[in-house]
């Protein structure tokens, strides 16, 4: 049995799904920040069923198009007992204690060492939790597995948060394995474990507060003293260069220029007995992140198929629980022969069916439209300019040779008194469709040169045009970027060097300049 776990950045940038899951080859697949709008999202179905799997989402209510994770579990090999989302659930055969009323909660805990404070939680934190989407809880009898998607730091008060799902995460662990349930946890953690799954050093000046942020206290805290493994690092060790996610903005996939943070964490006990293989794919590309998975004996995995599918699957979703119609329904029989004619129902149609003595079907409309016919809207053919500008022969402007006259001609011009020089310049719509006033006669090519050296000399006076685009240290134009990031300076635009990130000499020297231009523009 083979466990998947990606980050997809989006469930419909990876579609469609059934030659994805073909390429997997696996039997859970797990999917983070899948970013499902919600039950109203017209596309849901086809990312929800997937030919010979079932399927778990838990999707963010607080945010359209937001976080959001999905897990996989191919039929009558993985299917599991008992599935849910969030912590606040029974999943598993444990839960976490809620407590309404008293504050002295493990949210607000700076260490792991009391156990009993990871039984008492607020339902609040369980709630928002649940509400963003970011944990799909199943039972698979030989153990159970958590797909989470954990929030990542980009504003000072997800920080708080991140910390409290951390948490509420580990309570739900501890629960488990005081029952002897093994656990596995799959899924985007937002946390790099070590410095050997990092790309970018580390100043020596800020060594130390970054081996010791509460996310990586809390990871060491959970594999430590709930005797849990990071299976990747367990089976290799001494890796280098294994990453599973990379900036898009600076394009540091180029130059393998990442980190770790997709992990797969497992019940010690469960990695000794079954996890024979870990994995980064790295090649597969579609999102910043690509999959990692595990291999598990296929020995040891009796009894993980459930017998029945839980209630939680997207089948019974009340948009989906119903026999979906399907378009030949729409249509009533009225002949059983071979030739298989419909008719269309409509209620406001009242229609008799005669058999003639040959047995065909003949068909009488009693309302005044006509049988078989249904109206259309009607087409109207491109309105010429002449129309749209309401001019007729009779009050057509005036051309002078070089622009048409704003101001209408009464429709005396073109009576048989008019001026016989006003009659020349009068512009005929026949057989042709809009304005096409008399042009002068041409100029030759030196006149035209001069008057176009002429007037580029009069822009060039008024209009100095934008200024160079500088180059970056490696004598290369630079490109444009926007800062996006919250602040005084969110959609200003700066020079920066066109390499990606990295190391190297082909890797982004870091140059920075303001530009003056405004977002979007790109000098010629």
């Amino acid at each position: 049995m083979r466990i998947t776990s990606w980050n997809v950045n989006g469930l419909k940038s990876v579609r469609p799904l059934r030659p994805l899951f073909a390429t997997l080859d696996s039997d859970i697949i797990c999917l983070q920040e899948t970013k499902i709008s919600g039950p109203g999202d017209p596309e849901l179905e086809s990312m929800a069923f997937v030919e010979g799997y079932d399927s778990f989402f838990s999707i963010c209510k607080q945010k359209r198009g937001y976080s959001g994770v999905a897990t996989f579990c191919r039929k009558k090999i993985a299917t599991p007992h008992d599935a849910g989302e969030g912590f606040c659930n029974s999943v598993g055969g444990a839960s976490i204690q809620v407590s309404e009323t008293n504050s002295q909660c493990f949210d607000q805990a700076s260490d792991a060492e009391d156990e009993a404070k990871l039984r008492l939680f607020s339902a609040n934190t369980l709630r928002l939790v649940k509400e963003e989407g970011r944990s799909v809880i199943t039972d698979h009898k030989r153990f159970v597995l958590i797909n989470v998607y954990i929030p990542a730091v980009t504003v000072a008060d997800r920080a708080e948060f991140k910390m409290k799902f951390l948490h509420a995460l580990r309570a739900k662990v501890a629960a488990l394995h005081s029952i002897g349930r093994k656990v596995i946890i799959v899924g985007d953690f937002n946390i790099c474990p070590s410095l050997k799954d990092r790309a970018e050093p580390v100043p020596p000046s800020e060594l130390v507060a970054w081996e010791q942020s509460p996310t990586r206290t809390w990871l060491r805290a959970l594999l430590n003293t709930q005797n849990m493994v990071d299976t990747f690092r367990e089976v290799h060790p001494s890796a280098k260069h294994s990453y599973t996610c990379w900036s898009e903005a600076t394009r540091s996939r180029e130059n393998n220029h990442g980190s770790r943070i997709d992990l797969i964490v497992t019940s010690r006990d469960l990695f000794l007995s079954d996890v024979t293989e870990a994995a980064i794919w790295s090649h597969v590309k579609g999102s910043d992140h690509c999959p990692v998975s595990i291999q598990l004996e296929n020995s040891h995995n009796s009894g993980i198929c459930g017998k029945g599918v839980p209630r939680f699957c997207m089948r019974y979703m009340p948009r989906f629980a119903f026999r979906q119609q399907s378009l030949k329904s729409l249509y009533v029989r009225t002949d059983t022969n071979s030739s298989q004619r419909h008719l269309r129902y409509s209620p406001s149609k009242t229609i008799k069916v005669n058999e003639t003595q040959e047995g065909n079907t003949s068909v009488q409309s009693l309302s005044k439209d006509k049988p078989g016919l249904r109206k259309r809207k009607p087409q109207y053919a491109q309105t010429s300019l002449l129309a749209l500008t309401k001019l007729s022969e009779s009050n057509l402007g005036v051309c002078d040779g070089s622009r048409i006259s704003s101001s209408l001609q009464p429709p005396t011009t073109l009576g048989k008194h008019a001026s016989q020089s006003s009659a020349n310049h009068v512009v005929e719509p026949t057989g042709v469709r809009g304005l096409h006033p008399s042009r002068p006669e041409r100029e030759s090519n030196a006149e035209t040169a001069k008057r176009r050296k002429l007037t580029s000399e009069a822009w060039s006076r008024i209009l100095t045009g934008p200024p160079p685009v500088p180059r970056c240290r490696h004598g290369r134009f630079c490109v444009i970027k926007k800062v996006s990031k919250t602040g005084e300076n969110k959609g200003r635009t700066f020079f920066s060097c066109p390499y990606p990130a990295g190391l190297g000499k082909t890797a982004n020297c870091n140059f920075f300049q303001w530009a003056p231009y405004k977002a979007g523009f790109e000098p010629t």
